[in-house]
């Protein structure tokens, strides 16, 4: 599936002030998947390490030579190391504090080679590193789930996608071509932006299929919960997930969610959110112009969810429903669709 994200990584080769990379976000929103695509493109060979699948490569970064890091991890690989030619994947980076500050003396030292990390739970480990960060020596590139555009591409509407960039809007919009769009956008705010549920959209289109996968995804990411803490702390966090994802855009009061938790638990857990970036919060400011932020209030908020298909999910809203809407289709193509057999 075509990212947008791709089209920075490909300006990020030829940059001169260029440093190592690391893309950050939630699990799960494509990012392993985007850099090893990027690298078949762009590059002769990838030397890809996963410090998840494989802990004991942490080992090799016992000090900050770089050279030697590299020229075992070649060996250890085997794969060859071209500088320009060869991309040096990072996968999984935050299970390693000693491989982010490693990326510094690959910059300096290394400055022909192209870097790049990913890593889910990333801004937990930097908010508790106790390593000295590689300041101005690395950069940051944000992923998220699918926009519209992207889910559009996916099931084949290339030149649906052109229509509308290109389209002069001070001209009238053709209604047929808007209730094409709009019958793809119900889709979309059902299905959401996550790849596997998007991409079985593409292959299946079997609705069933994919609350299937969207159930699986946020079991995966409720068994991280394991890592934020006591059992205690993690039954906290089941309750805040419960709650933003069946109330997204109310604004948050603590005595809503449980009037049972103190209030700094709860923010506490919703501050855990945040840094997996599975919720978003959204702050309100009292500001009448330019900067908003000056007159933020931090205590008066909203949150977002990470993908609407997963508020689906979490509001038990069943993805069939969507066909109520869909007076275009056929009653075969209905059957497929919700896989009846």
């Amino acid at each position: 599936m075509k990212r947008e994200i791709i089209q920075y990584l490909e300006e990020w080769i030829n940059r001169k002030d260029r440093n190592p990379l690391i893309v950050r976000g939630a699990r799960q929103v494509g990012k392993t998947y985007v850099l090893e695509e990027f690298a078949r493109n762009n590059f002769k060979n990838c030397l890809k390490i996963n410090l998840e699948e494989k802990p004991e490569l942490k080992k090799l970064f016992f000090d900050n030579d770089v050279k030697r890091i590299l020229t075992e991890l070649s060996i250890l690989m085997n794969e060859n190391v071209s500088y320009g030619d060869t991309l040096f994947f990072i996968d999984e980076i935050q299970t390693c504090p000693e491989a982010i500050q490693s990326l510094r003396y690959f910059k300096e030292n290394l400055p022909e080679l192209h870097v790049v990390c990913a890593g889910s739970l990333l801004d937990h480990t930097l908010n508790e590193m106790k390593l000295p960060m590689p300041v101005g020596r690395i950069e940051f590139l944000y992923m998220y789930p699918m926009n519209f555009r992207e889910f559009l591409v996916a099931i084949n509407q290339e030149k649906l996608v052109s229509y509308i960039q290109e389209f002069d809007f001070t001209k009238p919009f053709s209604e047929v071509i808007h209730n094409q769009i709009a019958q793809h956008l119900r889709f979309y705010f059902f299905i959401g932006g996550m790849p596997a549920a998007v991409n079985n959209f593409a292959e299946n289109t079997r609705l069933a299929d994919i609350q299937r996968i969207q159930n699986n995804i946020l079991t995966s990411i409720q068994y991280d919960f394991a890592k934020y803490g006591t059992r205690k702390q993690q039954e906290y966090l089941q309750i805040v997930l419960r709650y933003c994802g069946r109330y997204p855009g109310r604004k948050i009061k603590y005595s809503n969610i449980d009037r049972e938790i103190r209030s700094t638990f709860l923010k506490e857990s919703i501050e855990k959110f945040v840094l997996s970036r599975i919720i978003h919060t959204v702050k309100h400011s009292n500001a009448t112009n330019v900067p908003i932020t000056e007159h933020v209030n931090e205590d008066v908020f909203k949150t977002v969810f990470l993908d609407i298909g997963f508020v689906n999910q979490l509001n038990q809203i069943e993805l069939t429903w969507i066909l109520l809407y869909l007076p275009l289709y056929r009653v075969s193509e209905l059957k497929r669709i919700i896989d009846l057999n």
